[in-house]
């Protein structure tokens, strides 16, 4: 998943890639999120985000890639960030509805592709949402390039999990 925020703005971008076992883009999905009041809810309204899409795709035994140092911190331990506490046992709660998931923190890289999704919402004021497969063409040669040459399985440390 990518997420990108400005504070001047208040909003937000969040975008996800859903892959198979080989790297291959099944489907992608992006989002825009107004009055944002900071880069913590931004993180965890993007996570809730992509949550919220596999549920609603019905998929199963996904594993959820994060880079965000605040979203691992706040799901790990919600006791210590009573601001957005509503928010993480949303996720929390949700997290129950999807069958055999996975959390793993993962280096910043392996997130490129939705990351330049969501900074999109910023940059070029996309603010509508989306759930696709295929995309436009810059999108899948990107993401096609990413998934032959550089696909790796995740080094990661586990945050949580559900079998």
């Amino acid at each position: 998943m990518g997420i990108a925020w400005e504070r001047p703005n208040a909003y937000s971008g969040a975008a996800w890639i859903l892959r198979d076992h080989n790297g291959k883009t099944i489907m992608h999905s992006r989002r825009s999120f107004s009055g944002v009041q900071s880069q913590m809810e931004a993180e965890l309204l993007g996570f809730k985000f992509a949550v919220e899409s596999m549920i609603s795709t019905h998929q199963c035994g996904v594993i959820l890639e994060s880079h965000y140092q605040l979203v691992r911190e706040a799901m790990l331990f919600p006791q210590r960030y009573v601001l957005v506490h509503g928010l993480v046992d949303s996720i929390h709660m949700m997290l129950t509805d999807l069958d055999g998931w996975q959390c793993v923190h993962v280096v910043e890289e392996r997130n490129k592709p939705a990351s330049e999704i969501a900074q999109s919402v910023i940059n070029e004021n996309r603010l509508s949402s989306y759930i696709a497969r295929g995309g436009p063409r810059w999108l899948q040669l990107r993401l096609c390039a990413e998934a032959t040459s550089t696909f790796i399985p995740p080094l990661v440390r586990y945050l949580f999990h559900q079998a």
